[in-house]
């Protein structure tokens, strides 16, 4: 006799709890296999490099000056308007 066991010496609870494990392993493939194939997906890399430039420019702000002469006109140009109504 050996000692390997078969399928008839299994116990109706033994196979539905392998069956369990067995499904909850292929679950996790499948969704392993989809999130794969969305991140390896175009629309994904745009995100992820539009998410990557948006925290480069956070730790690296480039500074835009603005020309305060100009504000001024503009603002000069709304409080006369203002006043003469």
């Amino acid at each position: 006799m050996s000692n390997n066991k078969n399928s008839g010496d299994n116990s109706k609870e033994d196979i539905i709890q392998k069956g369990k494990y067995a499904l909850i392993f292929m679950g996790g493939v499948a969704v392993g296999l989809g999130l794969k194939k969305v991140v390896d997906s175009p629309e994904f890399q745009n995100i992820k490099d539009n998410a990557a430039e948006m925290i480069n420019d956070y730790f690296n702000p480039q500074v835009e000056y603005v020309n305060v002469d100009d504000n001024d006109i503009v603002a000069d140009e709304s409080a006369s308007q203002n006043q003469t109504e």
